[in-house]
């Protein structure tokens, strides 16, 4: 009996030892698995986390362009002060020169008129003099000393009278003293040495200025330069504009041509950067392994991240060349600054030795009070023009850290462009580490098929199992939609390139006999909506499968087949019979859309029309003015040719009268030839102006004819992008009603599974525990007999 016992419990430990190695082996593959999940979740954050960096350093470029513009404006603020500043100084010296004109004119008349009193007086002295001397003494003197006394009595009345004169307060001495010989020699050398230095000054101050005017040309030309070169650069962008949107019409043309579609993969292969499932050049190049792993790849995204980085760089690249250019109009600002504080500078000079002369001439009290306003006007000319050099000084600072703002800022530029490069470069390699990962899944779900089919016919057994809670995996669909989430930050200008000219996928797709034409037509479900197979893509499986010719569904049928799909994958998964968590679905997070960015682009078309026809307004405005004009001008030239015709006719009249009248109206006809001659200039002058204005109109019908174009393109623009919106809404609602029909059959499905299993587990548990119950019945009556015996 003990035996019996004993050979029950090893096979029952026997059994519990299998079951239990079964379940190591079991969990082993369920570490393998989950670890490779983890590599997976792990590669798709680092892949958002990487997008975030990238989204975080274009916000942070952006705020430092913005804090430079608001720099840059300040300085124009500040700059315009100063403008107004000088302007009104240079209107205060002007007033100031105008009554010190006015003033030194009142003076000096004055003196003149006082000059010519003394000089007649003198004058009539000399007579009464001669008079009185050939009256008293007439044989006495000769006419040489006669004439020196006079001169010798008459200096000394003068010097008599004058000293009289100064000593009286109410006379003021306007003219200058009269000196003797002995001491004018040193006071006209004095006075020659004083405006031998005036004109030194200036011709040093005017040597300044010339060579500061040079410095100024100098700048202008090193600004008309680098205009030139921003004026090439510009053509080149605008000859690069010019041309994708000739090659936008032309698949236009195409388009309207032909009555296929217009499908997205004819613009990738135009640009020859086409993803590398569309491309039929690189499917037949690629062979083995390679073709594969390119197989699935998602190509639009980067094909739009590449377009937006592009632009953003041209964008960059336009907003450094303006602000080189106000650097530039700073510079010149600054020299025409400086040049103005040295003209400032060398009249302030010339105000000072007025007034040291004024104030050497003029010693009464009113004189020194006007001396003391011009001290302080002085004074506080001094003091502005300080504040002046201050502010010109922070400007210099301000412009030399401005540069090395934009040395950091291009340094920054170039920074950021590698690592946009290694970024790229870093995706390119999660993507294909993405593929090769979702190639072993899938082929592990499908080594685990037969297993879990030799499993499902072992459910009824008597060994207990355990129940290990499992991860639904993500979907196909769930996972696009996870990788699209990373591209929201994408801009308006971006977006342009991969919605515009994209049309709503086909009703339906015939069966197409031919495989070579079936390999043809096969694209990806991203690049263009013909898909032949559903959005869940997998490897082909084994080659009886391959074998079999595979028939074309239309979109209609996807929701069906992916159904089927995951219901297949949640059947067939390994070790079916455990039960699974419910995944939690993708729609939890926010589906990203680019229908805002749309709006915002139709938005600023729309500004873009309302600005085209505010444009063609003032247009037709010209338009009408320069009509005007032009039949003004006609009138005035019918006009001056009747008046010519007159002419012409009073003309042979008066050739045919007589001889006499003809020399007597030599004149008139002179006159009257001129006077043909000036109608005939003015003609000219009018044809002249006709002729000018019809270019001026033939260019505004021109700019006309080019704006309505423009106008009729972003209308059309506007439509296409109407309707593009239109089919991406109609696309994202028909993604939710298939995700959200995906969630309810995973839920049943789950629950089905649940239940299955609960089931099969209470059966089980029942039959092992009768099986228990008889074993211990037998057990107990071997136990009696052999007590009994």
């Amino acid at each position: 009996m003990s035996v019996g016992i004993s050979d029950a419990l090893l096979c029952f430990t026997n059994s519990e030892i299998n079951r239990l190695l079964g379940l190591c082996e079991h969990v082993h593959d369920l570490t393998t698995q989950l670890r490779e999940k983890s590599d997976y979740e792990a590669i798709n954050q680092e892949k958002v986390l990487t997008f975030d960096r990238i989204a975080a350093d274009t916000q942070l470029w952006r705020q430092k362009l913005d804090s430079y513009k608001a720099t840059i404006e300040e300085r124009e603020e500040t700059i315009a002060n100063l403008k107004k500043e000088v302007n009104d100084l240079q209107k205060r010296k002007q007033t100031n020169a105008d009554f010190e004109d006015s003033s030194l004119r009142v003076q000096i008349a004055t003196l003149q008129n006082t000059l010519r009193d003394r000089d007649n007086e003198i004058k009539h002295l000399k007579l009464t003099l001669r008079q009185v001397r050939d009256k008293l003494i007439p044989g006495q003197l000769s006419h040489d000393n006669r004439w020196r006394s006079c001169s010798e009595d008459i200096g000394r009345n003068l010097s008599i009278g004058k000293s009289h004169r100064s000593s009286s307060p109410k006379k003021r001495c306007t003219s200058p003293p009269v000196r003797d010989d002995t001491l004018s020699p040193p006071l006209d050398v004095e006075y020659l040495k004083t405006k031998i230095r005036t004109l030194t000054d200036r011709l040093a101050n005017v040597q300044q200025l010339l060579v500061k005017r040079d410095e100024q040309i100098v700048t202008l030309k090193k600004v008309h330069d680098k205009r030139w070169l921003r004026l090439k650069h510009l053509q080149k962008q605008y000859r690069s504009v010019k041309d994708e949107l000739q090659s936008y019409t032309d698949d236009e043309l195409l388009q309207k041509q032909t009555k296929n579609d217009y499908y997205y993969g004819k613009a990738i292969r135009k640009t020859r950067s086409g993803c590398s499932v569309c491309h039929n050049q690189r499917q037949r190049k690629q062979t083995g392994t390679n073709r594969k792993i390119f197989k699935q790849e998602d190509d639009d995204n980067i094909w739009n991240e590449v377009t937006k980085l592009r632009r953003e760089n041209a964008r960059l690249t336009n907003e450094n060349l303006s602000l080189n250019e106000k650097i530039d109009l700073q510079e010149v600002e600054i020299n025409e600054q400086t040049i103005v504080i040295d003209e400032l500078r060398n009249e302030i000079r010339l105000l000072n030795d007025k007034d040291e002369k004024s104030q050497l001439k003029n010693s009464s009290p009113s004189i020194n009070k006007s001396n003391d306003n011009q001290q302080r006007l002085i004074e506080e000319f001094n003091k502005k023009l300080y504040a002046l050099e201050n502010e010109r000084t922070c400007l210099i600072f301000e412009h030399e850290r401005l540069k090395t703002n934009l040395d950091l800022c291009i340094d920054e530029k170039q920074h950021l462009i590698q690592q946009k490069k290694q970024t790229t470069d870093e995706i390119k390699r999660l993507k294909l580490r993405l593929l090769a990962l979702q190639d072993q899944i899938h082929k592990l779900k499908r080594n685990n098929q037969p297993i879990n089919k030799k499993t499902s016919t072992n459910t009824s057994s008597t060994i207990k199992k355990r129940i290990i809670k499992k991860k639904s995996k993500k979907s196909c669909l769930e996972m696009l939609l996870d990788q699209n989430q990373s591209s929201t930050f994408i801009d308006d200008l971006q977006n342009e390139s991969s919605v515009l000219y994209r049309t709503s996928p086909p009703k339906f797709d015939r069966f197409d006999i031919n495989p070579w034409r079936r390999q043809r037509h096969r694209t990806c479900s991203l690049c263009d909506n013909h898909t032949q197979a559903s959005l869940m893509k997998r490897k082909t499986r084994s080659s009886i499968s391959s074998t079999v010719p595979k028939r074309k569904y239309g979109p209609l049928k996807k929701n069906y087949n992916n159904k089927i799909r995951l219901a297949s994958s949640c059947h067939h998964d390994s070790y079916s019979h455990h039960i699974r968590k419910p995944s939690i679905p993708s729609t939890a997070q926010k589906v990203p859309t680019r229908i805002g960015a749309m709006r915002r682009r139709i938005e600023q078309l729309e500004m873009n029309l309302a600005d085209a026809n505010e444009e063609n307004e003032q247009l037709t405005q010209r338009l009408s003015t320069t009509l005007s004009r032009i039949n003004v001008i006609k009138t005035t030239n019918q006009r001056l040719i009747n008046e010519c015709d007159k002419l012409k006719t009073d003309h042979f009249t008066q050739s045919t009268l007589s001889g006499q009248e003809n020399r007597r109206n030599d004149s008139v006809n002179s006159d009257g030839g001129e006077n043909v001659d000036n109608l005939h200039i003015r003609l000219k002058n009018t044809s002249f102006d006709a002729a000018r204005q019809r270019k001026l109109n033939k260019t505004l019908q021109t700019d006309n004819e080019t704006l309505t174009k423009n106008l009729q393109s972003l209308t059309d623009k506007l439509t296409h992008t109407e309707r593009d919106v239109a089919s991406k809404r109609s696309l994202i609602e028909n993604y939710k009603s298939r995700l959200s029909e995906l969630e309810t059959n995973l839920n049943r499905s789950n629950e089905k599974i649940t239940n299955e299993n609960d089931e099969e587990r209470l059966k089980s548990l029942t039959e092992t525990m009768e099986k228990l119950r008889v074993s211990v019945r037998i057990s107990n009556n071997q136990r009696t007999k052999v007590y009994k015996r």
